[in-house]
């Protein structure tokens, strides 16, 4: 991946900090995972770029939208089949019911928890994020931004009851760092194509420097 002053730091634990220079001021940027889930399979966020040139906005993809709205119609469905037919009783149907109902459930749930919209725009000096039900509206100025960071490590992937390990998963996880050395989780996915694609969009379109992060532990 070839990005604009772009440094590797290889350190042997998840807890050590590594050290970065901007403008003569050194600091020191946590390499701890500050992303709380994790991402599988195919990247639910994208990349757009207005004709303009000078907007570039960080959303969830068109194609999870649309499956999670999926999600919530089939389930309203399957909720409100049996009271259009007229036919609501608890032996099976009402067990239906409540099956449907919480599938619809679970669609809004992802959606609004996996909802994400960032618009950073070089005309207003502006990153501006959109409210969603799981955080408010917020406008921050591109030079509080002072570079980027990519973590690269692995995780161990365990049973569904946590019974035993069934082995690791590398992942990749994207932080945008602050003046303030505070750091803003954007991804973390398995993806390395995915990653390297958005990474790389957003790093060219800022023009701001990538500390890649490699964790080494032994």
């Amino acid at each position: 991946m070839t990005t604009i002053n772009q440094k590797k730091y290889i350190v042997k634990s998840p807890f050590t900090p590594i050290e970065v220079i901007i403008d003569n001021n050194t600091f020191e940027i946590s390499s701890f995972s500050n992303s709380r889930g994790r991402q599988t399979g195919k990247s639910m966020y994208c990349i757009n770029r207005s004709n303009e040139k000078h907007k570039m906005t960080f959303q969830t993809c068109q194609w999870f939208k649309l499956f999670c709205i999926g999600m919530v119609i089939f389930g309203l469905i399957v909720l409100l089949l049996p009271v259009i037919l007229g036919r609501v009783h608890w032996d099976g149907i009402g067990a239906m019911m409540l099956c449907g109902f919480l599938f619809s459930l679970s669609g809004a749930f992802i959606l609004f928890r996996k909802g994400k919209k960032m618009v950073f725009d070089l005309q207003k000096n502006e990153m501006k994020l959109t409210t969603t039900p799981t955080s408010k509206a917020m406008s921050l100025t591109l030079n509080s931004i002072i570079g980027f960071q990519m973590i690269e490590s692995y995780e161990n992937v365990s049973s569904s009851l946590n019974e035993y390990t069934i082995g690791k998963r590398k992942y990749y996880e994207l932080n945008i760092v602050f003046d303030n050395t505070r750091r803003m989780n954007l991804i973390k996915m398995t993806s390395h194509e995915a990653a390297i694609n958005i990474t790389k969009s957003l790093v060219e379109f800022i023009q701001k420097p990538l500390w890649w992060v490699e964790i080494n532990r032994t």
